[in-house]
């Protein structure tokens, strides 16, 4: 499993993140802050060999109120968190861990909105 941000400049020259390399690398993927960039970083894993049907799961608010969870496959997850509204803060997960979710051990989210006033 590798944590990765996803939060790059899409016009940045050369990015920080080579999504090719790590399509290759590792079993699974948690990127952060990635939601604005996914269609780019979907292509760049595929492009890299991951296979358009790896599944993918995107957790918006996760652990507080308002917590949401999308499944969808690598090329149609982009489509479908915009169809959807999906909206920062965002986790994506991508790969076969998805499929090892227990229901059962889920916590509870917490009574919180986001964003979290400090």
């Amino acid at each position: 499993m590798t944590f990765v941000t996803g939060h790059e400049e899409i016009d940045k020259r050369r990015p920080s993140v080579d999504w090719r390399a790590l399509a290759a690398a590792s079993d699974g993927l948690v990127i952060y802050m990635g939601l604005h960039n996914l269609p780019r970083i979907a292509e760049e894993l595929m492009a890299g060999g991951l296979a358009v049907t790896t599944p993918v799961a995107v957790i918006q608010q996760g652990t507080v109120a308002g917590q949401r969870c999308l499944k969808a496959t690598l090329v149609d997850v982009a489509d479908q968190c915009r169809a959807e509204a999906f909206k920062s803060p965002s986790i994506v997960v991508v790969g076969e861990v998805i499929d090892q979710q227990v229901e059962a051990c889920m916590p509870t989210p917490a009574a919180v909105t986001m964003p979290i006033p400090f």
